[in-house]
């Protein structure tokens, strides 16, 4: 090999070395900045538990169509946002609580698991269930998207269990979310008695 095609060769060499570090520049910012987060962060965008559906939304705390935030129960040292769901749904928490569910918050920075519900739902005795719980909270209905909270990730609830129960029994406040007056719901969620939906319709 002669000199000219020895430096032929060294500067096609150069060149292709250069490219390639410049595409692999280029990729390194895709997975900076939010993306990064979100893919070390979340492990399972649909996660499920006992029939029991969510959806991750995105960044942020979960919120309704005002843009209010939900009062939550809220469990400590949970670390996957797939566990998170499987929290609020699990056997810490009965069923008919679990029933008026909206979805769940979850902070990936320090492990903590908010599940969610509407405002008036949660009552001092639910303070036992969790390690703490925040009833100071206006939001009710769907989760309709999020508001910014640093290292805090929403998910919703998209899909309900179809419980198989025998009983023709309820949970008030699932009888008390029918009501359309806000002040008229919040004083039937205030007494939590069993009632029998054939006698109260029948009515």
């Amino acid at each position: 090999m002669n000199f000219t095609n020895f430096m032929l060769l060294s500067t096609m060499a150069l060149v292709a070395a250069t490219s390639a570090s410049a595409e692999g520049s280029d990729a390194l910012p895709q997975l900076r900045g939010a993306d990064a987060v979100q893919k070390s962060c979340i492990d399972d965008k649909k996660p499920k538990k006992d029939g029991f559906e969510f959806k991750y939304v995105d960044e942020g705390k979960c919120v309704d169509e005002d843009n209010n935030t939900y009062e939550y129960g809220q469990f400590d040292d949970v670390k996957d946002f797939s566990k998170c769901a499987k929290k609020c749904v699990g056997g810490d928490v009965d069923d008919e609580l679990v029933d008026e569910l909206k979805g769940f918050d979850w902070n990936c920075d320090n492990q903590k698991c908010r599940c969610l519900f509407d405002e008036g739902t949660l009552s001092k005795s639910d303070e036992d269930t969790f390690d703490s719980v925040d009833r100071d909270k206006d939001g009710e209905g769907k989760v309709e998207g999020t508001k910014d909270a640093d290292d805090w990730f929403c998910a919703k609830l998209e899909k309900k269990s179809s419980r198989d129960n025998s009983s023709s029994y309820t949970s008030a406040d699932s009888h008390c979310n029918q009501i359309e007056d806000k002040k008229k719901r919040q004083q039937c969620k205030s007494n939590k008695p069993l009632v029998d939906f054939n006698e109260e319709f029948a009515r």
